[in-house]
């Protein structure tokens, strides 16, 4: 059964748990960065779904949105282990914005290589010229293409 809660939590979200309270703590905030990432992801990539254009524009369009799906299908899982633990989870968009890690894009214009390449690499990461051969980008290109956009959700 679970120890005392600190008072931030109300007696009617109180969970059941045999880990310690510092130990529920930790993992509930380590969860909660991941699920506000993973809302942070989502609106980006229905961003780029939405504003996708040039010559791939149905491949780039279609995959965006069962990236985005694939996406959103995760938060429900994070949020919900959250609680199973003791936790309390995110409430509010202020507050994914405050824990997000994954960068926002509230650009104008974005070319379509350059949003499958912001998408496939972490901020800061070095990602590969998508004009080369040995990029990985060709695969984008073929019918039932999989690689670094395939999403798994297990």
């Amino acid at each position: 059964m679970s120890k005392a809660k600190p008072d931030k939590v109300s007696p009617d979200l109180d969970t059941p748990t045999d880990l310690p309270q510092a130990a529920v703590d930790k993992i509930s905030a380590s969860l909660n960065v991941l699920l506000a990432d993973a809302f942070a992801l989502y609106v980006k990539t229905k961003n780029f779904h939405w504003h996708v254009s040039g010559r791939h524009f149905r491949d780039y369009h279609l995959m965006l949105d069962e990236q985005s799906d694939a996406i959103f299908a995760t938060t429900d899982q994070l949020a919900e282990r959250v609680r199973k633990l003791g936790g309390t989870t995110l409430r509010s968009i202020g507050q994914i914005g405050k824990m997000q890690t994954i960068q926002d894009n509230n650009e104008s214009y974005v070319p379509p290589r350059e949003m499958l390449r912001e998408l496939t690499f972490r901020d800061g990461a070095s990602a590969p010229d998508p004009e080369s051969r040995d990029s990985g980008f060709d695969a984008l290109h073929r019918p039932g293409m999989t690689g670094p956009f395939t999403i798994s959700t297990a």
